[in-house]
């Protein structure tokens, strides 16, 4: 083999990413990243002989003019040069956006929720065990840098997994042999092995968020800033991720499991115990708490945190501070008290949830409850036609704002006490219990409706009005999309993106 190859290698044995004989499926779409990893799966398979039973899939999605000539590439290096069985589907990407249900998405969207979805089907029927994809270190990097600018705690700048599951139910893991490989060191290997690939021009379309990152402002890094900044960059992730895990497995064994009685979920945590650590694993262990006895992950800030590991170094006893309206803690003798009450609430009830960063830059949220399952946030320019192309024939499930009006970051929430908004057209407030009344909604599914807020408040009553000093107007540059998927749409195969 050769020292790209080694590389690999090395990376899949640390990793443990495949056993003797596995069944791997190889996301090709004859571009570097996949012609490597093919290349590097089948050469270190037959070099120690694992016997790994390599297939590859293509799909074409029509998107662009040549996707019919890409697909005539990837059946032909498949069969001619890697001879490896390769499954091919069609499907007429803009045809599936022209659709009014898919008017919250984007074209790049819709191909990578039919890509995934035909992986799954292979992956079921085929019985796979492992899905590879070519997600190599500039990738990496381009990911930990956009989630550096919108996350919070350690979580916030992880980047790719190593390995995730592809779909629940499904034994099926995805894996990233190619993580600690840098695009030019594929580039420069197939390059000297004169082996051609075939080149989508969408990696350009600076209407993509993450191409504008790998385009533009990653090689401003590069240059200005440090020629290293993209190795720097995929390392911090890896370590903040594996950082992350451990602290959350550590911060597990400092308490018991919460225990619920009389409407309240209570943790103890032993003060003296707490004490004894250092202040970062201070902070997980209060916020795994606060985590564990229901606090919402929106409202378990640093801020509060800080103020809980305040209480510490007091030596009173007796002292309660109020976190939110539902959560306190208690200073006890010998023990940190955290308690969260819990309002009535019918038996399905929708949990508070955040919108983690995708690949391509879009946000998703998975919903716990009610007739939606996820909720998708992604940026758009406002098409030539103006407003009225954009609204016509919107559905319901989805809606338009004005992007520059929002607040970030974006969260999910059921309705609760007091809640009031300007419903789109009206330039006063009104109680959501009478917006919800007037459109005549039953009381039982109230509480599965989700709102779609941000840090100014409620943005979206999803399938019913969006706030008035969101709308679209002449003046609009820049939509934020938003839209729902019906918990009903999941048998057809949906799946959100999978970084």
């Amino acid at each position: 083999m050769n020292r790209y190859f080694d590389e690999v290698h090395a990376f899949i044995r640390t990793n443990d990413m495949f056993g003797r004989g596995e069944s791997i499926l190889v996301g090709f779409s004859g571009g570097p990243d996949s012609m490597f990893l093919a290349f590097a799966l089948k050469s270190i398979s037959q070099t120690y002989r694992y016997g790994w039973d390599i297939t590859l899939a293509h799909l074409n999605h029509g998107i662009t003019p040549r996707a019919d000539e890409n697909e005539v590439f990837c059946r032909k290096v498949a069969a001619e040069f890697f001879k490896l069985p390769i499954i091919v589907r069609k499907v007429d990407i803009p045809e599936l956006h022209a659709k009014p249900g898919n008017r919250g998405f984007s074209v790049e969207a819709l191909a990578r929720r039919e890509r995934y979805r035909f992986f799954v089907e292979i992956s079921r029927e085929k019985d796979i065990s492992k899905l590879a994809t070519g997600h190599q270190l500039d990738d990496q990097a381009e990911t930990v840098l956009m989630r550096a600018i919108g996350g919070s705690w350690l979580i916030g700048m992880a980047g790719i997994p190593v390995r995730r599951p592809l779909s629940r139910g499904l034994k099926t893991e995805v894996v990233r042999p190619l993580l600690r490989t840098s695009r030019e060191s594929v580039e420069d290997h197939l390059r000297s092995e004169q082996i051609y690939w075939f080149e989508d021009l969408s990696n350009s379309d600076l209407r993509y968020t993450r191409n504008r990152v790998r385009l533009k402002l990653m090689p401003l890094l590069v240059r200005e800033f440090n020629p290293n900044a993209k190795l720097h960059l995929a390392s911090l992730g890896m370590q903040a991720q594996e950082l992350e895990e451990e602290l959350g497995r550590m911060s597990q064994a400092f308490f018991e499991p919460p225990k619920s009685r009389a409407g309240q979920t209570s943790v103890r945590i032993e003060i003296e115990k707490l004490r004894k650590q250092g202040p970062l694993v201070q902070r997980y262990i209060l916020r795994s708490a606060l985590l564990a006895v229901g606090l919402p992950i929106r409202e378990v800030t640093h801020r509060r945190v800080e103020s809980v590991r305040d209480l510490l170094s007091s030596e009173r006893r007796g002292i309660v501070v109020k976190l939110t309206d539902t959560a306190t803690v208690r200073l006890d003798d010998l023990e940190l008290v955290l308690l969260m009450t819990h309002e009535e609430s019918p038996a399905e009830n929708l949990q508070h949830a955040e919108f983690s960063i995708c690949s391509d830059g879009s946000w998703l949220a998975e919903l716990s409850a009610g007739p939606y399952s996820r909720v998708r946030a992604e940026m758009m320019a406002m098409p030539q036609g103006g407003p009225k192309a954009l609204l016509e024939g919107k559905p319901p499930e989805v809606e338009f704002v004005d992007a520059e009006k929002v607040m970030f970051p974006l969260y999910v929430r059921s309705r609760k006490e007091g809640d009031r908004m300007k419903p789109l057209g009206m330039t006063g407030e009104k109680k959501l219990q009478d917006l919800l009344t007037d459109a005549k909604v039953p009381r039982e599914q109230r509480e599965t409706i989700p709102l779609v807020c941000d840090s100014n408040g409620i943005m979206w009553v999803v399938g019913h009005t969006i706030s008035n000093h969101l709308k679209i107007t002449e003046r609009t540059s820049q939509v934020l999309a938003l839209s729902v998927l019906a918990r009903t749409a999941e048998q057809s195969g949906w799946l959100p993106a999978i970084e």
